[in-house]
This record gives C-alpha cells, sequence and structure tokens, in this order.
C-alpha cells in the first residue's frame, strides 16, 4: 500500500473522534435524566392560559417509580456486552463496533418520544416501550469500551497509552456537562422531543466522520505516514513471546505475598519463596 505523506497524526485523529464519541455516549445516556422534569405533569406549574393547558395535558403522568424504572433501564442492558464486547472487537474490529453501538444508541434516542407516547399518559399507564428502549441502549453502549479499548491495544505506543486513554475517557465525564447543559437550553428553545432529536441527529454527524477517518489499525489506514506507522509499531508491546504458566504463577504469589506462596505450595506448584522459581513483575 502507498503511504501518503502525513501532516497529520493518524493516531491523534483516532483519540479527537473517541473523544467526541465518548461525548456523545454519555450525553446520550444521561439527557433523559434532565429531560425527564419536562416530560411529567408533577414538575409542571399549570396556568390559567388555554396554551399552557394544552401543553400540560400532553405531559406523563408518572410517578417517581415510573421515572426511576426508565432512568435506571439503561444499566440492565449496560452490563450485558462488557465482556462479549471485548471478543467481538477481536473478531470484526473496535471501530465495528463502535459504530454499529453508537449507531444503534443514536437511532433509539430518535425513538424516545414516540415509545414514551406509545406507553400512554395516564395515571394508570406504565412506560413499558421507554423502559424497553432504555435497556436495549444500555445494551448497545455497553460495548463501547471495550471496543475502543481494543484500538488503543493495536493504535497506542506504550510510551503515550495513558495519555491517549485517558483524553478518550475524558469525553465521558465532559459529556455528562454536556449532556445536562446543552438539554437544558434545547428544552427551553424547542421542547422536550426536539431535544432527543437534535442530540440523535448530532451523533449520527459523528458517526460519519467515525467511519470516514478511523480505521482498525494502523497497517489498513490508507493516509498514515512511514514515520507514524514505524513510530506506533515501535512503541506497541512485543507479542512474539507467549506468558508461560511460571510466569503466571510467580505473578500470582507476587501480588499475593507469603499467603500466595503458601498457597502455590499446596497446590504443587513452584513458588517464588522456595526458590524453585523466580518473579516477574
Amino acid at each position: 500500500m502507498i503511504r501518503c505523506p502525513g501532516f497529520v497524526q493518524q493516531r491523534y485523529v483516532l483519540v479527537f473522534l473517541g473523544f467526541i464519541g465518548f461525548i456523545f455516549n454519555y450525553c446520550l445516556r444521561v439527557n433523559i435524566n434532565l429531560i425527564i422534569t419536562s416530560m411529567v405533569k408533577e414538575n409542571s406549574i399549570e396556568l390559567n392560559s388555554t396554551d399552557t393547558q394544552e401543553n400540560y395535558s400532553d405531559l406523563f403522568d408518572w410517578d417517581s417509580k415510573d421515572r426511576n424504572d426508565i432512568i435506571s433501564a439503561f444499566f440492565y442492558g449496560y452490563i450485558v456486552l462488557q465482556v462479549p464486547g471485548g471478543r467481538m472487537a477481536e473478531l470484526i474490529g473496535g471501530k465495528r463496533v463502535q459504530a454499529i453501538a453508537m449507531g444503534l444508541t443514536a437511532a433509539l434516542t430518535l425513538l424516545i418520544p414516540t415509545a414514551a407516547n406509545l406507553g400512554g399518559k395516564g395515571k394508570n399507564d406504565y412506560p413499558y416501550y421507554l423502559v424497553a428502549l432504555r435497556v436495549f441502549m444500555g445494551i448497545c453502549e455497553g460495548a463501547t469500551f471495550p471496543g475502543i479499548t481494543s484500538m488503543m491495544a493495536r493504535w497506542a505506543p506504550l510510551s503515550e497509552r495513558a495519555r491517549m486513554t485517558t483524553f478518550i475517557m475524558a469525553g465521558s465525564q465532559a459529556g455528562t456537562l454536556v449532556g445536562f447543559f446543552l438539554s437544558g437550553l434545547m428544552i427551553d428553545a424547542f421542547g422536550w422531543e426536539n431535544t432527543f432529536y437534535i442530540e440523535g441527529g448530532c451523533c449520527f454527524v459523528w458517526l460519519a466522520f467515525w467511519i470516514l477517518l478511523v480505521y482498525d489499525t494502523p497497517e489498513q489506514h490508507p493516509f498514515i505516514s512511514k514515520q507514524e506507522l514505524d513510530h506506533i509499531k515501535a512503541g506497541l508491546p512485543s507479542t512474539d513471546k507467549p506468558t508461560s504458566p511460571m510466569d503466571v504463577h510467580c505473578n500470582v504469589s507476587s501480588l499475593l505475598g507469603d499467603p500466595g506462596g503458601q498457597l502455590l505450595q499446596q497446590l504443587g506448584l513452584p513458588s517464588p519463596h522456595d526458590g524453585t522459581a523466580s518473579v516477574f513483575i
């Protein structure tokens, strides 16, 4: 493959888009925590104007339990793909995992107003559809952290890995702030339904850049410079030598201390404390 001269370090493009992606990741998960206060009657002030009374009738009569179920349902789904998400990234690539996960999350965000309305607005109605949708959102986003971690293992030299990973993960904290701040402004300006549409739609804009500019490995990137590619390869840990069982046993003993060494001896395994093995840490 012919390498184009790289004026932009492609690993930093990945980091920047990863940062923006995690802003959307958290923005789309926490925005309902604030927006829901504008969706329910309990938090609205009924005035005498006809317009206000009509708007009030369009709100939902959810009690605190219903609201808590909607918010917490996300995390019931979130645990599902924490481990399988990493394996998925190994099989199909972290780029695809991130794209599929965030694309589905954005699509589900656009469906939140519809799901809420389908559940009914009366006092005896329960938001089954919205709760189910939030569970599916959690399932989708559960794969994002394993997916980006897999990409860092291929893109981040050891000397830069901590900084690159920290910057990407900082997007989650920024996303919480952005999600609350911008959601409040957009609710006042456009209403709660349009807030979901705008935030979900903006995530699709990010998704387009992610698909066009990010690749699973440096070797696959058509615009990476030879200098950057060599720098990344030189900075990655060698995987030629497999970890031996002896190394694993000694690591366990080193972490556990004297009790760990005694446990290995009882199991008939070499321990660094009896001089039959050396410690690798």
